[in-house]
C-alpha cells in the first residue's frame, strides 16, 4: 500500500519544476493584477484632477454671473479711476413746403403726413431767437419797407424741460419799387436740413444713447411720459445719421493724428448687427478702438467677412509700441507689420495678468495673495509718479529702479511654481495664471522701457464700457452702415468725456458751429477736435472765474 505514494526521486509534489511553473503563473496575475490597479488609480487620480478643475470652473462661473463684479482685492484705491445744395427756405410756422408734381402723385396713395405745426406741442413755451435781416436791408435799412416776418421753430431741450426757439426773418420790399417781390433772408445753415430740432435736444438724445445707453425707445417713452414731447424714433434715427455722416470728417482728422504716435493702445469689443443677406438674419461686428496719449479714442468699425481693415490702417502708423491684452490675434497681425518693414514692440497688460491670479484666489488663498501683493507694489509705484506728474524719461528710469526687481521676483516665483510643484495641475485656475503670466513676461518688459506706456491697458477698457453697456441695452446695430455712424458718436462724445468736459455741451456746439465751415477750412475744423475744443473750453472758463485769490499783506 505504501507503494501508491511518490517517493522523492518520482514525479509528484518534489517536482521543482511544476511548483516553479506555478509559482510563474501566480507572479504573472499578480503582476497583472498590479498594473491594472495602477491603471484604475491613475485614472481615478485624473477623474480626480478633472473633478477638481470643473468644480473650480463652476466657481468660477458662479462668481462671475452672481458675485461682485469689482476686481479691488484688499487695496480699494488700486484700480480707483485717476482719472444739400439748393438754397432752403424756412417755412411758416404751420406748413409745410409744396411738393413736385410727381411726389404730389405718389404721395396720394399714402397717409398724408402730419403738419409740422401738429408735430410741435402746443403747450411748450417760447423763447425767441434770433432775429434774421436780409444782407441787402443790412447795407442800406432806409430803402427798405418792413412788411412782416415768418417764424422758424425748433424743439429744444434744457435739463428739466422743453421749449420751442422761435427764430424771427424779416420781410422786407425796397422802397423805390414796391411792387417788386418781397425779400428776407434764407435759411441759416443747419447741419440736418429743414430739421425742427434744435442743437440741445439733438446733442441731449445722442448723448443718452452713446454715453448713457439709453435707447431712443426709452428716450421716447420717458418724453411722452413726463413731458408729454412725441419724439418719434424714427427721427431720431434719421438725425443721428445725419449727424455722423458730417462729423465724421472729424473722426478721419483724428485718425490721421494718431497715425503720428509713436505709442498706441488697443482693444476689441464685439457688438451683434443685423444683415438680412445672413443666414440668422445677425451677424458679429467689431469694433477695433484705439486709444492715443493725449486721451483721445478711435472707434473703427469692421463687417464680419470685410477684412482686417484694421491692420491695413496700422501699417500706415508711424507706431513703435503697441499695447494691447494677450488676445491671439494680436502677435500674428503684429509680426504680419513686422514683415513689412516696421519695427514694433508689444506691450502686455498687468491688468490681466492680475486678473488671473484673482480668479485662482479660492484655489490656493495664501500664494494668490502674495502674488496680489507683489503686483500691488508695482502699481504704488506708479500711483507715486502719477502724484508728481513725472515725465516719460523719470518714469521709466524709477520703474528700472524700483518695478524690475518686483517683476524679476514675481517671475522667480512663477518659474519654481511651474517646475515644482506638481500638485499645481495644469488645467487649474492657479496653472492658467502661471501660464499665461509667463507666456506675457515678455510683453511686460517693454513698459520698462518706454515711460509713456501704461502698465496696464485699462484706459482704453473705461473706454469701451460706454459701448459695453449699450450692448446689453440696445441688444444689436439695425444695419451693417449704421457701426459706422456709431463709430463716429463713440469716437467723439467719449473723447470728449476723457479731455473732462461735457460730451452734451462739445456736440451741441459742434452742431451749431460745424455748418458755416466748409471742408478746406483746416483751422476751424480743428478747432472742433475734442482735445482742442476741451482746451479752447477751459481756458474760457478759467478767463470768467478769473486769477485766484490772494492774501492781502
Amino acid at each position: 500500500m505504501y507503494n501508491q505514494f511518490p517517493l522523492a526521486g518520482d514525479r509528484g509534489i518534489n517536482d521543482h519544476s511544476a511548483v516553479r511553473k506555478i509559482l510563474d503563473q501566480l507572479q504573472q496575475q499578480n503582476a497583472t493584477l498590479m498594473a491594472l490597479l495602477a491603471s484604475r488609480d491613475e485614472e481615478l487620480r485624473e477623474r480626480d484632477n478633472e473633478i477638481a478643475i470643473l468644480k473650480q470652473q463652476i466657481d468660477y462661473l458662479k462668481d462671475k454671473i452672481f458675485g461682485r463684479s469689482s476686481e479691488k482685492f484688499d487695496h480699494p484705491d488700486l484700480f480707483a479711476v485717476e482719472e444739400s445744395k439748393k438754397p432752403v427756405v424756412p417755412p411758416e410756422s404751420g406748413s409745410v413746403p409744396e411738393a413736385d408734381g410727381e411726389a404730389k402723385k405718389e404721395t396720394k396713395a399714402k397717409k398724408t403726413r402730419a403738419i409740422r405745426k401738429a408735430r410741435l406741442p402746443e403747450h411748450l413755451p417760447v423763447v425767441m431767437g434770433r432775429e434774421v435781416h436780409p444782407s441787402e436791408v443790412l447795407g442800406n435799412p432806409d430803402a427798405y419797407n418792413r412788411l412782416g416776418e415768418r417764424h422758424m421753430d425748433r424743439i429744444e431741450r434744457n435739463p428739466g424741460y422743453f421749449y420751442l426757439l422761435r427764430d424771427v426773418y424779416v420781410i422786407y420790399s425796397p422802397k423805390d419799387a414796391p411792387q417788386s417781390p418781397p425779400i428776407q433772408a434764407p435759411a441759416l445753415p443747419s447741419l440736418v436740413p429743414c430739421a425742427f430740432w434744435g442743437p440741445s435736444l439733438i446733442s441731449e438724445v445722442l448723448a443718452n444713447k452713446y454715453v448713457y445707453a439709453q435707447p431712443y425707445e426709452r428716450q421716447h417713452r420717458l418724453n411722452l411720459t413726463e413731458f408729454g414731447v412725441d419724439l418719434p424714433v424714427s427721427t431720431m434715427c434719421d438725425v443721428q445719421k445725419n449727424v455722423s455722416t458730417q462729423l465724421d470728417m472729424l473722426v478721419r482728422m483724428m485718425e490721421d493724428q494718431a497715425l503720428e504716435d509713436e505709442y498706441l493702445s488697443s482693444d476689441d469689443t464685439f457688438h451683434r448687427y443685423l444683415d438680412r443677406k445672413a443666414p440668422k438674419g445677425s451677424l458679429t461686428g467689431f469694433f477695433r478702438v484705439v486709444r492715443r496719449t493725449n486721451n483721445d479714442v478711435i472707434f473703427r468699425w469692421e463687417e464680419q467677412g470685410k477684412g482686417d481693415e484694421f491692420e491695413k490702417w496700422l501699417s500706415k502708423a508711424a507706431m513703435k509700441v503697441f499695447q494691447s491684452d494677450g488676445h491671439t490675434r494680436y502677435p500674428p497681425m503684429l509680426a504680419r507689420l513686422a514683415a513689412s518693414g516696421k519695427k514694433i514692440e508689444h506691450a502686455a497688460c498687468m491688468a490681466h495678468i492680475r486678473r488671473k491670479f484673482v480668479h485662482a484666489e479660492k484655489e490656493h488663498p495664501w500664494l494668490v495673495k502674495w502674488f496680489i501683493r507683489q503686483i500691488r507694489r508695482l502699481y504704488e509705484i506708479e500711483r507715486e509718479m502719477d502724484e508728481l506728474s513725472v515725465s516719460p524719461e523719470v518714469r521709466a528710469r524709477v520703474r528700472q529702479l524700483r518695478s524690475e526687481p518686483i517683476l524679476n521676483l514675481i517671475k522667480k516665483a512663477m518659474v519654481h511654481l511651474r517646475q515644482k510643484c506638481p500638485k499645481i495641475l495644469p488645467k487649474s485656475m492657479l496653472g492658467r495664471a502661471l501660464d499665461y503670466a509667463l507666456g506675457q513676461w515678455a510683453g511686460m518688459q517693454v513698459y520698462l522701457r518706454h515711460g509713456e506706456v501704461n502698465i496696464d491697458n485699462n484706459p482704453i477698457e473705461r473706454d469701451i464700457r460706454p459701448s459695453a453697456v449699450c450692448k446689453k441695452n440696445h441688444l444689436f446695430i439695425g444695419h451693417p452702415e449704421a457701426g459706422k455712424g456709431a463709430g463716429v458718436m463713440y469716437t467723439l462724445l467719449v473723447s470728449a468725456r476723457n479731455h473732462g468736459v461735457d460730451p452734451k455741451a462739445y456736440l451741441k456746439d459742434v452742431i451749431e458751429r460745424l455748418p458755416q465751415l466748409n471742408s478746406s477750412n483746416k483751422a476751424g475744423l480743428t478747432a472742433l477736435l475734442p482735445a482742442n475744443w476741451a482746451a479752447a473750453f477751459k481756458k474760457r472758463q478759467a478767463e470768467k472765474q478769473g486769477p485766484p485769490a490772494t492774501n492781502a499783506a
